[in-house]
């Protein structure tokens, strides 16, 4: 015990060990690297939502359209508004000729896209970009001409690059099936709609099956 001044042994309320301080110190140190690790395995791990979302981009990467619309439709039950997940299985509905359902997707994504936080943003405003491509081109295959020039034009205001990058290659226009850009199609179909309805030639785009339309 510490001696008082007169010699006399001072009382403690608690006993004190060297070994135990050093033990204490090595137990806190101990939970701060587990703390640590954990840390990084959140870092690390993507949310549940992305995760799944990322299992139906392989999926559509293989061609394998209905295991990607499962696969997104179950990041959107963990996440219904993920963007990456309503884009994907747009994509994949499209590839399936399932246009409505497509659409109704391409919808939800770009009001999501627009109500977020910074829809401003030069990301944002891509991935608006190529949502409005994808979806001028759903509405142009379902004969939605005024409906799909107006989104080709807010696709090209927006980002004309990433309109175009979104598109599908095998977009064709005309007697001749040519090859068309977005930009091309927005024009022919303007040209055509301020013509009467009688002399119109309407002919709608053919988007190969087979292609995959770049991610935004």
């Amino acid at each position: 015990m510490p001696a008082r001044s007169d010699g006399s042994q001072m009382h403690m309320p608690f006993q004190v060990h060297s070994g135990g301080r050093a033990a204490t110190l090595s137990a806190a140190l101990a939970i701060g690297v587990l703390a640590a690790w954990a840390s990084w395995d959140l870092i690390l791990a993507p949310p549940p939502a992305a995760a799944q979302s990322q299992v139906g981009e392989e999926h559509l990467g293989k061609g394998e359209y209905r295991k990607a619309v499962a696969a997104f439709d179950q990041a959107l039950a963990i996440d219904p508004d993920h963007r990456g997940a309503l884009m994907g299985k747009a994509r994949a509905l499209l590839q399936l000729g399932e246009l409505e359902a497509a659409g109704q997707a391409l919808d939800r994504v770009i009001r999501v896209l627009k109500a977020g936080p910074r829809p401003e943003d030069a990301q944002v405003r891509g991935q608006l970009a190529a949502a409005y491509s994808r979806r001028g081109q759903l509405n142009d295959r379902l004969a939605r001409y005024d409906q799909a020039l107006t989104d080709y034009v807010r696709s090209l205001t927006l980002d004309a690059e990433i309109a175009q990058a979104s598109a599908f290659r095998g977009l064709r226009a005309g007697r001749e099936a040519l090859d068309t850009s977005i930009r091309d199609r927005a024009e022919y179909l303007y040209k055509q709609l301020q013509l009467p309805e009688d002399q119109r030639v309407m002919i709608r785009p053919v988007i190969e099956q087979a292609e995959m339309p770049t991610r935004p």
